[in-house]
């Protein structure tokens, strides 16, 4: 969890319930203004976050220590495809970390998981 106040607004917490990784949503935002709130999620997170990801779509990576972040640049925050692309990127990320692969018998759990991240995102 963050130590600090966030000093973005935009930036969303979503808890991953029964999933031990907690998704930061940046929603339209700058490298300069995400640093502070990205170094009280991940102290490492420049080694998985450059400048330049934040003029893409989207991007997503995970910390070391499970939690998920998930950029949208201020031009796709209403986009539903990027949303949705991302947030999987998201699922895979917290599946990954707790030792679950992508089977006939776990679709099911990825998929409400996918389902319950769009919809937090999209409120």
């Amino acid at each position: 969890m963050l130590k600090k106040k966030r000093s973005i607004a935009n930036l969303q917490v979503i808890p991953a319930t029964i999933y031990p990784c907690n998704i930061y949503v940046f929603k339209g935002f700058t490298f300069e203004e995400a640093q502070e709130d990205l170094l009280g999620i991940c102290k490492e997170y420049q080694e998985y976050i450059e400048e330049s990801n934040f003029n893409n779509p989207g991007y997503t990576f995970r910390s070391p220590n499970g939690s998920i972040v998930i950029l949208l640049h201020e031009d796709h925050l209403n986009d539903i495809p990027i949303i949705c692309h991302e947030c999987f990127h998201a699922v895979e990320f917290i599946m990954e970390f707790i030792n679950t692969p992508l089977t006939d018998s776990t679709s099911e759990p990825y998929a409400y998981l996918l389902g319950y991240i769009v919809e937090q995102i999209m409120k």
